[in-house]
């Protein structure tokens, strides 16, 4: 990745985004059109991505297994390794039980919302060096989420925001945790196993594992494994495989595009509504994160 050309590196960081906002429009899909059990497609997501990243593993390990024998990769730390399921657990649950309230863009604004603020406070806290051309990006892209969310707050419950907030919170730590990773597919692969078991717990005391309908909805159940499969395994495993080519504040801005994707996959797929006002805030969102990526100080 190292040596790709700025135009392959844009262009996977754009499937990437595409992945992430992919996981909102299927999400809220399976829960609308299908009255999904939103802890029955997390369990299902977690699963199916698990499965598909240790399969993809195991196939890169037999293929290129002279190549890898001379790359040493540094095991992370227990603790670094727990952290970052438990960050992984926190977002596929919440993320999913919020959706039950948020429409697609909505969900997907506060989420990644939370996602900025999180990284760039942590930034902050450990010291790291912040340009100015990353503060105004910054300022812009958080204005434009302010301009498409502030109408709505009113109309819906606070949960679905609550839980989308926590879930925001989630993937901000988890995006940072994985910026170091050498080994993107085979970390993702481990996080979502470690990521298994705490799952299965909490659906067991929400009661989610006697919802026996939710496993009778079969499309539901292909959306959830999409999800899991390809917009959450190969689609984050391919985000951390761009993010190690962007500093934190980058990599946050950029994920704050994810809201407008998603909103208007829910505007084509769900008949949910894409105002003038959101055109409005898509803009800022967009100039904020060229000012932070493309304008060297």
């Amino acid at each position: 990745m190292s040596h790709s050309s700025p135009l392959s590196r844009y262009a996977l960081l754009l499937f990437a985004l595409l992945a992430l906002a992919g996981n909102s429009l299927l999400c809220r899909t399976a829960l609308v059109d299908y009255a999904a059990d939103p802890g029955i497609f997390s369990l299902l997501r977690v699963l199916s991505g698990a499965l598909v990243l240790w399969l993809i593993v195991t196939f890169r390990n037999l293929v290129y297994a002279a190549e890898l024998k001379q790359t040493q990769i540094t095991p992370k730390a227990p603790s670094t390794r727990l952290f970052s399921a438990f960050t992984l657990f926190v977002y596929f649950i919440t993320f999913s039980y919020a959706y039950i309230w948020l429409d697609t863009g909505i969900g997907a604004l506060v989420l990644f919302g939370m996602v900025q603020i999180t990284i760039a406070l942590t930034s902050i806290h450990r010291g790291h060096s912040v340009r100015i051309n990353q503060w105004i990006g910054m300022a812009l892209a958080i204005s434009g989420l302010y301009l498409l969310v502030y109408t709505g707050i009113s109309k819906r419950g606070w949960a679905g925001y609550l839980l989308m907030a926590l879930a925001g919170i989630g993937w901000g730590f988890y995006t940072l945790s994985g910026r170091g990773s050498r080994d993107p597919l085979r970390d993702n692969a481990i996080n979502f196993s470690l990521a298994l078991p705490p799952v299965i717990v909490a659906l067991f005391f929400s009661g989610s594992l006697d919802n026996t309908e939710s496993w009778h909805a079969h499309r539901a159940i292909l959306l959830a494994i999409f999800s899991g499969a390809v917009t959450s395994g190969i689609g984050y495993a391919l985000w951390f495989y761009v993010v190690r080519q962007l500093d934190a504040m980058s990599s946050g801005i950029a994920q704050l595009t994810v809201p407008l994707i998603a909103a208007m996959g829910g505007t084509l797929f769900l008949g949910e509504s894409f105002s003038l006002q959101m055109m409005l805030g898509a803009g800022l969102i967009l100039g904020g994160v060229l000012w932070a990526m493309v304008l060297e100080r």
